[in-house]
Order: C-alpha cells, then structure tokens, then sequence
C-alpha cells in the first residue's frame, strides 16, 4: 500500500505546477506615488449636476427615450382633457351599509362621490314605521342593544 505522503500532489495535477510561485499581493512600482493624482484626475473629470444626467440619458437608447416622451405627453394630454372639461369617473355603486366612513375615505373618493354613496335619509326614515312594537323589541333583545343607549337615542 502507498503512503499518500509519500506521493507528490504535484504530479496529479499539472495544472498546479504550472502556476508560478511569484507573491500576487505586490504592489506596482509608484503605485502610492500615482494613485492620489489619478483620483483627482477622475474627481475632476467627472460631470457635475445636468452634465452628468444628460450624460447617462445619452446612454439610454433612442427607442426608449422616444418612448419615455411619447408616454409623457399622452399622459400630460390626459391630465389636461380632464381638468379643462371637468369629467369626473362615475359614482361607484354600491350599497352604503356595506362600507363605513372610513373605507370610503380609503377609496379615495371625492366628496361628490361621498354624498352620492350616501343613503336617501328620507326614504329610509320610516323603515321601523312597518315593524310592530313586538317585532321590535325581538329585534333590539336579539341584537343585544342595552336599554340605556336605546333610551338614549330616543
């Protein structure tokens, strides 16, 4: 049996005895001299403020760029058709007993849109009207509605 110290780990791999047994950490003759000096360099060369923006717009291609404008002017013409002729999207449809106030307000609507979400007060004031007094009191015993806040909103 071969012992694997006494075997050169050299031989079975080529490639490693290839490699040259220079340091690869040294550093280039000058080097601290120079670099202060290129860092300047590059500090001063660089664009400053629009230079540098226009600079990395040129980069972008042509087709996108054209794109990007063709975009913002379709936007802008949308903006302004809608300011100068006061359309507004239609009212959202919904039962208002389903959202409260504050999902409203999360909406985003505006206050059109609130005031037309908003129930008909008139039409919904006699709905207890078609209740007997009976079918009343279950309603507020089943829903649990202390006496105190009933009392209180008569």
């Amino acid at each position: 049996m071969i012992d694997p110290r006494d075997t050169d780990p050299l031989s079975e791999a080529p490639l490693l005895r290839n490699i040259p047994k220079a340091d690869p950490f040294v550093v280039p003759d000058g080097f601290f001299e120079r670099f202060p000096m290129q860092v300047q360099a590059a500090i001063s060369a660089r664009p400053s403020g629009w230079q540098a923006v226009l600079q990395r717009i040129r980069l972008v291609p042509l087709a996108w760029r054209v794109s990007a404008v063709a975009i913002g002017i379709a936007l802008a013409v949308f903006v302004v058709k809608i300011a100068l002729t006061g359309e507004s999207r239609p009212a959202p449809e919904f039962a208002s007993n389903e959202l409260s106030t504050d999902d409203l307000l999360a909406l985003g609507l505006r206050d059109d849109d609130l005031l037309a979400a908003l129930p008909d007060l008139e039409s919904e004031a006699n709905w207890a009207g078609s209740l007997s007094e009976d079918e009343l009191r279950a309603y507020l015993e089943q829903d649990e509605y202390a006496l105190d806040l009933i009392i209180e909103e008569l």
